[in-house]
């Protein structure tokens, strides 16, 4: 690359070395799609780039010791993909599917984030799977009104309000193709759900 600057700068044709230049810049940049904050912003205000409540992703789930403050939320964050995969006409075969599915994803996922994934295969199959069937199945009980008596996220106010900034966070996310390839291969329902969540 830099022979190839060199041989441009050295020529007439200048433009060639701004033709390498924003094409190297775009490379680098569709490498990945989730980034970290950069230490100088994140070094200003911690806080409010750190998940308060619910952690998506690998990149605020660490995979020795999950944070205090985020341990609460995976209990509920189960509850809801348990009743995204009722929402089936067999759970089991839909459990099978999707877990295959999102273990699948391995080699597409992991590129998108800009920070080197630590977790093993399974391992981070299981938190996407987890994570990708909470937001479709949060996403679900807003978009039809299925508001559930027992429900600890959509009728609290506080923790709706908390979730809904911590899954806007640049570094809580995951890629959608998760969300996508979930949705696909559980989308035999037993209800005739109609959904637009592109």
């Amino acid at each position: 690359m830099a022979k190839d600057m060199d041989q441009a700068a050295n020529g007439d044709d200048w433009l060639e070395c701004i033709k390498l230049d924003i094409a190297n810049l775009q490379s680098a940049s569709t490498r990945y799609t989730i980034c970290k904050v950069p230490s100088m912003l994140r070094n200003e205000k911690s806080d409010a780039f750190s998940p308060q409540t619910v952690s998506i992703g690998p990149l605020h789930s660490p995979k020795d010791r999950p944070k205090e403050n985020l341990k609460a939320m995976q209990e509920h964050k189960l509850s809801y993909m348990l009743s995204l995969l009722e929402r089936t006409r067999n759970e089991t075969d839909a459990l099978e599917a999707c877990g295959k599915a999102t273990l699948d994803l391995d080699t597409k996922v992991r590129p998108c984030y800009e920070e080197n994934v630590e977790h093993s295969e399974t391992e981070l199959a299981r938190m996407l799977l987890v994570n990708g069937c909470f937001i479709l199945e949060l996403f679900l009980r807003y978009y039809i009104n299925d508001l559930r008596p027992d429900d600890p996220v959509l009728l609290n106010p506080r923790i709706i309000s908390v979730v809904r900034r911590d899954l806007a966070l640049l570094e809580n996310q995951i890629p959608f193709i998760v969300l996508e390839e979930l949705f696909r291969t559980g989308r035999e329902r037993k209800e005739k759900v109609v959904i637009c969540l592109i």
